[in-house]
């Protein structure tokens, strides 16, 4: 029986040559994390590289679209993706509530640091977001399906507290949707990059999805899945917490 994971990133495309191999390469940089990356944690979590692999064309080529801006920063650049809130009739919302990936790169062009914003924390804490990455560096690569799972059994247990549906929707505001099962409430919030397509078929790609469950009498964030321009992910804060299910045979 598969194994149930916490955080899973898919890129929803071919991965051939070079950029696969790099994207293996960093991989295998999480597995010894503190030699590799350093963490800030501010209002923002943010990521830095010590050894730089990726180059900013990969990001093009992994999901044809250009970045909402590209910014002079010596000796190189920050590229920042941007993903704004749509109302229940599928038009940005304002004031916007915007999400934003802010990516750093060198003068060689290669990627030395990656940011998530303060209301992606929102929804996913920075607590919680780190250790993820962080067990990203144990987990098994499925080649045929570009795919990375992490054992429950090697994830660490966080103490830190978790968002209501209360503060996340006065935070957010109204869902795009939501409903009510056994498990809890479930809400899915869409969003819209502000982004230009390479290619007719990447239109589809702007197109942002996070999908959050609630369980418990104080209706505490459950879990996580999102995805954004081809990257798919998912965070189970009860495995977490220390909710572990039995080990696969």
């Amino acid at each position: 029986m598969a194994a149930r994971w916490p955080l899973a990133a898919l890129v929803a495309l071919t991965l051939t040559g070079c950029v696969w191999l790099r994207l293996l390469e960093v991989k295998g940089q999480v597995g010894d994390f503190d030699r590799n990356f350093e963490v800030e944690i501010t209002d923002r979590l943010a990521l830095r590289f010590r050894h730089p692999v990726l180059y900013a064309e990969d990001f093009r080529y992994l999901t044809d679209l250009d970045p909402t801006r590209i910014e002079a920063r010596p000796p190189g650049m920050r590229w920042t993706v941007d993903f704004h809130k749509l109302g229940a009739h599928g038009r940005v919302e304002l004031p916007k509530k915007t999400l934003s990936f802010l990516m750093d790169f060198n003068a060689e062009q290669k990627l030395s640091g990656f940011a998530f914003s303060p209301l992606f924390l929102a929804m996913a804490p920075a607590e919680f977001l780190e250790a993820s990455i962080r067990s990203l560096g144990k987990g098994s690569v499925d080649t045929g399906h570009r795919q990375l799972r992490v054992d429950p059994r090697d994830l660490p247990t966080i103490h830190a507290r978790l968002p209501t549906r209360g503060v996340i929707h006065g935070i957010f505001g109204r869902p795009f949707s939501q409903a009510k099962d056994s498990e809890g409430t479930r809400y899915v919030y869409r969003f819209l990059a502000d982004v230009r397509p390479l290619t007719a078929s990447a239109e589809a790609k702007r197109m942002a999805e996070v999908r959050l469950q609630f369980q418990g009498k104080e209706e505490t964030l459950a879990q996580m899945q999102g995805k954004f321009v081809g990257l798919k992910l998912r965070i189970d804060y009860r495995k977490l917490q220390g909710e572990r299910t039995a080990a696969p045979e």
